[in-house]
């Protein structure tokens, strides 16, 4: 059962604090002027700020846990089911009026389960966007019934199988309505969070110093005001923008409200002085960031530095950051990215979409960058690649370029990419053209934890996909437990995602022709439903691992040759065998697979190595050479295939049998367990047979074990 993890929080920010003690109960809510204090011989008590989350018992759910709830009588997740969490309710447990904005964390986060499940969130049975679940609440009062739903795609196929999604949160952000007076006004909590208003003029929070060309933003208002400095300056202050540097002088919750990205044309630096900007919320169709575009019409390049974003949901269309979408100049120093979400049809990234800028000693976790070709289809066709943790595309085009373009120095952790093509987790693709000697310099950055995939016929890589010609240089990076998949249609696009050496690589439905030659140690191919192999296929994989694939050649042997790796969940279907005149070289795994042949199962004429079949199901006669180092069957079932006269297994070299079952059940003229080599050991573990009248008899007391070697040893458990 997926679970979604709920906790609450309250913001505040008061210029009261100054002046009146402001407590703040850790782990739970905050609690505003919980004392009082004495002026000028009047009283004055202030009021409690406390925001709790419920279910309908009125119980808190701080720090529990919220249970998905089956609609569809599924015990697990599965294409085409249902699962909604049990109404909750966010009640004001104060006595001042409060304003309430609900974020759901992790949704689009890093588990790979995620992208296969579209969210809906329902209030009193309405659905609405997720931006807009938020509400005001007077003291005592309870919202409406709030429900979280999942649905599985039903086109979700094979790789989500197993899979598990944690890290969904609740968060409720809570600040006082300005409705309540006190003898200070309506207005002491106005930095607290921001309005989703865009000023159309500069509030007298936005503080211009002319001596040091300086421009300092004091609360949200402020900074939501920054697309009118630039015109300010140039009115009012001789115009060289280039001359000045913007500061943050206050965090910004922007409450999930819808964000218009702000261009920064022409500024010498943003400093956001270690502040935070949370909840970000920007849906555009076109350039999508906190900044559309930094552009260099009046320098030579723009800083933003100090800064995080905490909290983001981006998407657009081409060029989409989570701090800029189109970089044409900034440099990007000393930067987090925490709990983003971006998502476009191309150049996209967690720092920015597409750029010729510096991206060092930064930060970008717990977020997923994906390029989704169904966002803005009315667009039409449109070209969907370049997907990266750091940045979808770097070119060193532009006015300095005799200077390297450096990517350095960054971390970026707990991050899943995904892309049709070319992605990674630092940068997608870099183009060096080598103008004037400059390059791209990727160097003595950290990844961990990244997932990376490609998802049509494409390379997906940890630090680099495709680097433009070998040009840029990328060097010192290191990477610990990233994780790099594709996902193909085409035999020739397999090739190219198993030469790559790819740790995974997804093959979705069709019929292709089986390149083992291909295969790399470590590579695991999984095949979506419907997947099949025809044809005579060397099934010697090299050490790698195959999962839910079909073998078929009614017409003849299907496998020949060396045999190395493991099968799980497959099928075997062959003319003559299912696998024949196999040779097991080191060790071949088969787990839950399916063998069936019109006389053989399974025909091994011999190997140097271990073979061990688990869970399988094998069809008609299977016979194994004397040269296997061991051979082992667990939990297997041998039976008739209906289409031979003979059934049964023929043992030559040292073998186990534990748990398996053979039914003989008298349609083949030929039904035994046969002992055909010299001095080999055999084992029989809980073995049982069933008989032509469907009884099951243990293997020793059936007496069905012949030994037509010599010097063997037949052991019985």
């Amino acid at each position: 059962m997926t679970k979604i993890k709920s906790t609450k929080r309250a913001l505040l920010g008061s210029a009261l604090a100054l002046l009146i003690c402001v407590s703040m109960l850790i782990g739970s809510t905050f609690a505003w002027f919980t004392d009082s204090v004495t002026s000028s011989g009047n009283i004055i008590k202030s009021g409690t700020l406390k925001v709790d989350l419920v279910d309908e018992s009125d119980n808190s759910m701080e720090g529990k846990v919220i249970e998905f709830v089956d609609q569809d009588d599924n015990d697990l997740w599965e294409p085409g089911c249902t699962y909604k969490t049990e109404p909750v309710y966010v009640v004001n447990k104060g006595n001042l009026a409060l304003k309430y904005q609900i974020v759901i964390k992790g949704i689009d986060g890093n588990a790979k389960l995620l992208e296969a499940i579209d969210w809906t969130v329902t209030v009193d049975g309405v659905e609405i966007e997720l931006a807009d679940l938020n509400g005001n609440l007077s003291a005592g009062e309870k919202s409406k019934a709030i429900v979280l739903s999942g649905h599985m795609k039903e086109s979700a196929g094979n790789e989500y199988q197993g899979l598990t999604a944690e890290g969904i949160s609740i968060v409720v952000y809570a600040t006082q309505l300005t409705s309540e007076f006190d003898s200070f006004g309506n207005q002491y909590d106005k930095n607290a969070a921001w309005d989703g208003v865009i000023p159309t003029t500069l509030p007298d929070t936005v503080v211009f110093d002319a001596t040091t060309k300086t421009v300092t933003l004091k609360d949200p208002t402020a900074f939501a005001a920054l697309g009118l400095v630039r015109d300010e300056i140039t009115a009012n202050y001789g115009g060289r923008v280039w001359e000045w540097s913007i500061n943050l002088d206050t965090d910004v919750n922007l409450l999930g409200k819808p964000w218009k990205p702000v261009t920064l044309k022409g500024f010498k630096a943003f400093n956001g002085n270690g502040h935070v900007i949370a909840n970000l919320y920007v849906s555009e169709n076109g350039v999508a960031g906190l900044f559309g575009e930094v552009t260099n019409n009046d320098s030579g390049n723009t800083v933003i530095s100090n800064l995080t974003i905490d909290g983001a949901y981006v998407k657009g269309n081409e060029s989409v950051g989570a701090l800029i979408g189109k970089n044409w100049v900034g440099s990007v120093d000393k930067v987090t990215i925490n709990n983003a979400t971006v998502i476009g049809n191309k150049y996209v990234g967690g720092v920015f979409g597409w750029g010729n800028g510096n991206i060092n000693n930064s930060t970008v976790k717990n977020s997923s960058v994906k390029i989704d070709n169904t966002v803005y289809k009315d667009n039409g066709s449109i070209n969907t690649k370049e997907a990266g943790g750091l940045a979808g595309y770097i070119s060193n085009d532009g006015k300095a370029t005799t200077v390297n373009k450096v990517i350095a120095n960054n971390l970026v952790e707990n991050v899943t990419v995904v892309a049709p093509s070319i992605a990674s987790a630092l940068v997608a693709q870099p183009n060096s053209s080598n103008n004037g000697g400059a390059i791209i310099v990727i160097e003595n950055n950290t990844v961990k934890n990244a997932s990376i995939t490609t998802t049509a016929d494409a390379t997906a890589a940890v630090f680099v996909s495709y680097n433009v010609g070998d040009k840029s240089l990328v060097q010192n990076n290191t990477e610990e437990n990233c994780k790099t998949s594709v996902v193909t249609a085409s035999t020739e696009g397999l090739k190219d995602a198993l030469k790559a050496g790819n740790e995974t690589v997804n093959l979705s439905a069709g019929t292709y022709t089986f390149p083992t030659s291909d295969f790399k140690a470590g590579t695991t191919l999984i095949c979506e439903e419907g997947t099949v192999f025809t044809g005579s296929s060397k099934l010697n994989i090299n050490g790698a691992t195959v999962v839910g694939a079909s073998f078929s050649n009614p017409s003849g042997t299907l496998a020949t040759g060396t045999v190395n790796g493991t099968y799980k969940d497959c099928d075997f279907v062959g003319g003559w065998g299912a696998i024949s005149v196999g040779y097991a070289g080191e060790t071949v795994v088969f787990e839950n697979c399916n063998f069936d042949g019109s006389t053989y199962g399974v025909h091994f004429d011999g190997g140097a190595g271990d073979v061990i079949f688990k869970n399988c199901t094998l069809s008609g006669f299977n016979t194994f050479g004397s040269a296997l180092t061991k051979l082992t069957f667990d939990g297997c079932t041998f039976k008739a295939s209906g289409r031979s006269s003979y059934n049964g297994i023929n043992l030559w070299g040292n073998s186990e049998l534990i748990d398996c079952t053979f039914v003989f059940d008298g349609k083949a003229s030929i039904e035994w367990v046969d002992l055909c080599g010299d001095n080999k050991t055999v084992e029989f573990t809980n073995c049982v047979i069933v008989d032509a009248n469907g009884t099951e008899v243990d293997i020793e007391t059936a007496g069905i074990v012949g030994d037509y070697g010599s010097g063997n040893t037949i052991i019985y458990n």
